[in-house]
């Protein structure tokens, strides 16, 4: 099940680790 909704909440995941590392001054790739 969880395969099933990794597609759908992935970029919502990717925003929030921007987000929380991004106001500790941390820049990130994950491309």
């Amino acid at each position: 099940m969880r395969d099933v909704t990794f597609a759908s909440t992935n970029q919502n995941k990717y925003r929030e680790v921007q987000s929380i590392l991004s106001t500790h001054g941390v820049a990130v790739d994950f491309a």
